[in-house]
């Protein structure tokens, strides 16, 4: 099965995934919190306009633009203040922080698990093209498929059964998103202790089992 691929509605799937991850939202609204002045704001910009593995038509007009728009907004316009080493773009076509590969874009998202600390704000922006592929696990998707971005090394796609290559994976970017959620330092500001609280579920969790078990038995 072919699926088209878009630009926009890749747009549209990230922003709405990073809303319900990490509460993005319009940045005036966030001016208006009591404690923005207490919080650092982290950005990350991803924008990728040409896929030297695709064919040329695969190219896109306007991402780099993007980031460049964004970035400049970010660093000069925002109602909130962004420190520049706070702001990172992976793009191609312009002075960025790098190439927008699939290694690149997460190790910048680990780079964000690392240090975001309690009520910081995260603004993610992907612009490049987006599609589906077939579910790594169709039991959780309906549709049984997976919704990926597509970073600039991406390869072309072959072997339908074993996905884009080089495509991020729309878990992966949750997974992501989660791991900057449960940064420990982050955390511990909240009195929660990350690796305390996942010792106790793991325990409850067995006990439940093994509940299960004699019940079943």
């Amino acid at each position: 099965m072919h699926h088209h691929i878009t630009r926009r509605g890749l747009l549209v799937g990230t922003a709405a995934l990073g809303a319900g991850s990490l509460g993005l939202g319009v940045l005036p609204g966030f001016a208006q919190s009591g404690a923005a002045s207490d919080r650092t704001n982290h950005a990350l910009l991803v924008a990728v306009t040409a896929y030297p593995n695709l064919p040329p038509k695969a190219s896109l007009v306007g991402p780099n633009n993007d980031a460049a728009l964004v970035r400049e907004f970010l660093l000069n316009n925002a109602p909130v203040r962004f420190e520049p080493e706070n702001v990172s773009v992976l793009a191609d076509g312009i002075d960025s922080n790098g190439a927008p590969t699939r290694g690149s874009i997460r190790s910048a998202l680990d780079g964000l698990a690392g240090k975001v600390k309690a009520g910081d704000f995260v603004y993610l922006q992907f612009s490049g093209h987006g599609t589906q592929q077939p579910a790594i696990d169709p039991s959780i998707e309906p549709d049984g498929l997976d919704e990926v971005f597509l970073p600039s090394d991406t390869g072309m796609w072959q072997d339908r059964s074993k996905g884009i290559p080089n495509a991020l994976v729309d878990k992966e970017i949750r997974d992501h998103l989660q791991a900057i959620r449960d940064n420990p330092r982050r955390m511990r500001a909240l009195g929660f202790h990350v690796a305390a609280h996942r010792v106790a579920a793991y325990a409850i969790s067995g006990v439940i089992a093994g509940l299960g078990g004699v019940l079943l038995v």
